[in-house]
């Protein structure tokens, strides 16, 4: 069995050293705080003050971006926006490796839409699609696919659906 004393000095020891590293490092940060950045060629201050303006420029961009783009969608668009969410999650199914011809979507969503009162032009789809999830139209042997959905198969006649 170990002396308790001699425990004890080992930890004394260890929280000794593990103090002085502390200090150490506390000293370190201390000088690198305080010294100064002046040192470097004038040319070199200069360049990194132009790009700490560039960054700051950017980001006062990205954020008035964001901004405008989550503030204003005019009803219309918002509305538009709801009806294909809903003629996504009613006729769509989300899939990364799948893909649906454009035939098969744009003209079904805009049925859709008319028999619920929005009217969305044939142009209009991609960007809307785009927008409520995120679909992109990819060009394969000369057609248009969205990828990243398939079509759902319609229910077959016996479902409760379709009673």
């Amino acid at each position: 069995m170990a002396d308790p004393e001699f425990i004890s000095a080992v930890n004394l020891h260890t929280m000794y050293n593990e103090m002085q590293q502390q200090q150490l490092a506390e000293k370190i940060a201390q000088r690198l705080s305080q010294s100064s950045v002046s040192a470097l060629p004038p040319d070199v201050m200069a360049y990194i003050k132009q790009q700490e303006a560039k960054i700051a420029e950017l980001e006062q961009r990205l954020a008035q971006t964001s901004k405008k783009t989550d503030e204003y969608i005019d009803p219309r668009q918002a509305y538009q926006l709801n009806i294909v969410k809903m003629f996504i999650q009613e006729k769509l199914e989300l899939n990364p490796t799948a893909r649906a011809r454009l035939d098969e979507i744009k003209n079904p969503l805009i049925t859709y839409a008319k028999d619920r009162g929005c009217d969305i032009n044939y142009k209009e789809v991609p960007g809307l699609l785009y927008k409520a999830a995120g679909l992109k139209r990819k060009e394969s042997n000369g057609k248009t696919y969205y990828e990243g959905c398939r079509v759902k198969n319609p229910s077959p006649l016996g479902s409760p659906g379709n009673r």
